[in-house]
């Protein structure tokens, strides 16, 4: 077996391979979004975030000392279960303790208490008396909150701008995937700091833009994801001006999607032999996607398609 090959007993037929693409995905373990590191399985179109795929039989967490959570297959018992972390529905890979019967997402129980790139720190709380800045709303769920506890995140929240933005990123089975680029809009986020001083709400618009990345990259399983980095560039957009310039993307099912610049997403714009818009005598691939290298990027007010 390869090192970077497992086998998992969710999918026995394959062994899943780690990979790390820039790519939102849904994971079949647990059933949560996900993007950068997963195990896959390229035949089946098999997902699952690392912690699903390389799970403890047992944990503890610190903010359930008397607890011992198991590592489960599927929920317990008939009942509708929810994670006592972000609060959204349980429906696969589970953390669940039977003495206390409370149940964590695998990916909320691996949740790291401290988020630190070395110029901001966030804190996980399980309970903060301040208020979310998404919802406006104390106590919901587990909370980032930043040191200097100006910034404050649910992970609830969270979830849910991914759950916006990412609405239909799984079609389900022999349907395919579609893809969504969309990061989440933060815009709501940001509007109690601005009425500041310009100076003032553009440093508290980099400042909650970085507490975004942190968090954002953890709920999604991946605290090292790329992703961070294009959030990062939406939220220094969105400080300088309220409209962000967009290009035109046409995805597979010919929806038109409006995708912020300039983002990095030449991995969307790979010619296809078998796509007939590639390959049409009428029509020259560079007359319809003038980015197809590994460095090239989306440019405003151009019309892409989509062609992966």
């Amino acid at each position: 077996m390869k090192y970077n090959e497992i086998p998992h007993f969710s999918h026995p037929q394959h062994k899943l391979k780690f990979e790390y693409i820039e790519l939102p995905f849904k994971c079949d373990g647990c059933k949560e979004a996900g993007i950068g590191s997963r195990y896959k399985c390229s035949i089946c179109d098999y997902d699952l975030h690392t912690h699903c795929a390389l799970p403890s039989p047992s944990i503890t967490h610190p903010f359930y000392t008397k607890c011992s959570f198991q590592f489960l297959p599927r929920p317990p018992g008939d009942a509708a279960r929810f994670c006592n972390a972000c609060e959204k529905d349980i429906n696969g890979f589970l953390y669940h303790c039977n003495s206390c019967g409370f149940d964590l997402h695998p990916c909320c129980a691996r949740l790291p208490m401290v988020l630190d790139d070395g110029e901001m720190k966030l804190y996980l709380y399980r309970k903060v008396s301040a208020s979310c800045d998404r919802c406006g709303r104390k106590g919901r769920s587990w909370s980032y909150r930043s040191k200097c506890k100006k910034y404050n995140l649910h992970v609830a929240c969270v979830k849910e701008m991914l759950v916006e933005s990412w609405h239909e990123i799984y079609y389900g089975r022999g349907n395919g995937r579609k893809l969504e680029t969309r990061i989440p809009s933060i815009k709501s986020t940001l509007q109690a700091h601005h009425h500041k001083s310009k100076g003032k709400a553009k440093k508290c618009c980099e400042m909650a833009g970085l507490a975004m990345q942190f968090v954002v990259s953890a709920v999604l399983g991946d605290p090292t994801t790329l992703i961070a980095g294009v959030v990062g560039s939406l939220m220094s957009s969105s400080c300088e001006s309220t409209s962000v310039a967009t290009a035109k993307l046409i995805l597979q099912d010919g929806k038109l999607q409006e995708v912020p610049c300039p983002v990095k997403v030449s991995f969307l714009l790979q010619k296809n032999p078998a796509c007939f818009i590639c390959n049409s005598d009428e029509m020259e691939f560079d007359d319809f996607i003038s980015a197809i290298n590994s460095d090239d990027e989306l440019q405003p007010d151009q019309l892409y398609f989509a062609l992966q």
